[in-house]
């Protein structure tokens, strides 16, 4: 994760700490086209894979006629997973006797990447995650 000809560090050097990734500057900017901003806040709702949280929302915009549009920062190492066929849903927290994730009560909505094939692309439509299972190929 070095930048490219840097020096070594040496003994008794000092690093600063960021925040999160987005102000790391570090991450990848990809856009959103979101169904809502309803229960979404900039530099706050995480974007989750495999139970991580590999990025984050950065920016929330109302555009003209009501669009709600937003950018997200990713973490580079998921960057190869952002393609055509990717999805990022979003999901509500549920409180089930099957899953007791406290945590995502806490959380709040948030988003999740869900791989997909073909060419690379940082541009997405977020899809509600209950509505997800109708941009899934042949599954009806």
């Amino acid at each position: 994760d070095s930048p490219e000809e840097s020096k070594p560090a040496e003994a008794e050097d000092t690093f600063g700490l960021y925040e999160d990734l987005a102000h790391s500057q570090r991450g990848v900017i990809i856009k959103l086209e979101l169904p809502s901003g309803a229960g979404l806040t900039a530099d706050s709702t995480p974007l989750m894979y495999q139970g991580l949280e590999v990025g984050q929302l950065t920016k929330l915009d109302l555009n003209p006629g009501g669009k709600v549009t937003g950018e997200m920062t990713v973490d580079p190492s998921v960057v190869t997973l952002l393609r055509e066929n990717t999805r990022i849903e979003l999901r509500n927290p549920k409180l089930s006797l099957s899953d007791a994730n406290l945590s995502a009560l806490l959380t709040g909505k948030t988003f999740e990447l869900v791989p997909g094939d073909g060419e690379p692309r940082k541009e997405f439509v977020v899809v509600p995650g209950e509505k997800a299972l109708l941009h899934e190929p042949d599954v009806l």
